[in-house]
């Protein structure tokens, strides 16, 4: 049996080694923005921002790339192929419909019509959208999008939002 020291010593590395965990997803399950020496208008410095739309599956398989969602302990298992990036987008945008920033893609119109066959056939399956190859957000496709729009729900603030579809489109 154990003494009341010895479980408070147990219950302290418990938690260091929680703390060193937590630390750990965090240094190396998030990456930062690439800095670039692109300016805009204003002659401030963009950042570059790829981005990337990929099949996700909640479970392991053979050939699926483990990754840990942003802001979330959730993992994901993404396909290795690209749907979507930055090539494939017309215009970004601030969307003002939600209580904070959230992105608006308008695909170009082949990526459109791309998009609406992804998501017509693939319903009930899940895409995950990443930002420097980390992972931003999965989404469950529940109906086919014809009007080859989307959306990136994150925790960013409106300059982030800026920054990210400055990043998209100058990419």
């Amino acid at each position: 049996m154990c003494n009341q020291t010895e479980v408070q010593s147990f219950v302290k590395i418990q938690a260091r080694l929680i703390l060193l965990f937590i630390v750990f997803i965090f240094v190396f399950g998030c990456s930062t923005l690439q800095k670039t020496t692109i300016y805009d208008q204003n002659n401030s410095e963009v950042k570059k921002v790829r981005l990337e739309f990929r099949f996700a599956e909640h479970f392991p398989d053979t050939g699926l790339i483990q990754k840990t969602v942003k802001g979330r302990f959730q993992i994901v298992y993404l396909k290795d192929e690209i749907l979507f990036s930055n090539s494939d987008v017309e215009n970004a945008y601030i969307v003002k419909e939600y209580n904070h920033p959230t992105i608006g893609l308008t695909f170009n119109k082949k990526s459109s019509e791309k998009f609406y066959d992804v998501t017509r056939n693939n319903i009930n399956k899940s895409i995950a959208i990443l930002l420097d190859g980390v992972v931003i957000s999965v989404n469950q496709i529940r109906e086919a999008i014809p009007n080859g729009k989307s959306i990136i729900v994150g925790t960013f603030t409106e300059k982030e939002a800026k920054d990210i579809i400055s990043g998209i489109l100058n990419y």
